[in-house]
């Protein structure tokens, strides 16, 4: 839900790309697109007026990060380290999908 905050309003749904062994940046776009869809997707079908919004919970936060946050050696250092992609895809898999909030997955 939209909030004076960034990533503070209430949450409907999770949001979800289709799993598949793909570069982790690839994913993280495709975590972006399938965000988008679920919105259109849930607008459309009317879905989005059924589900009750849940407040977010800080604390079962894992890493919250911001602009100010990123750097190049930041960014060189993560394109330096990049997950190998059977070990992210099976991380993805195993996964417990009960954690999430009518998770939508594209």
């Amino acid at each position: 839900m939209l909030s004076k905050g960034l990533d503070s309003g209430d949450m409907l749904f999770h949001a979800f790309p289709k799993l598949e062994a793909i570069d982790p940046f690839i994913l993280g776009m495709n975590a972006v697109k399938s965000a988008h869809k679920s919105l259109v997707t849930y607008i459309s079908n009317g879905l989005i007026e059924k589900f009750v919004a849940v407040k977010q919970n800080r604390e079962l936060e894992i890493r919250y990060t911001r602009n100010v946050d990123f750097n190049d050696e930041i960014a060189k250092k993560y394109l330096e380290n990049l997950p190998d992609l059977t070990n992210l895809k099976g991380k993805i898999e195993n996964r417990d999908s009960h954690q999430f909030l009518n998770p939508f997955i594209l």
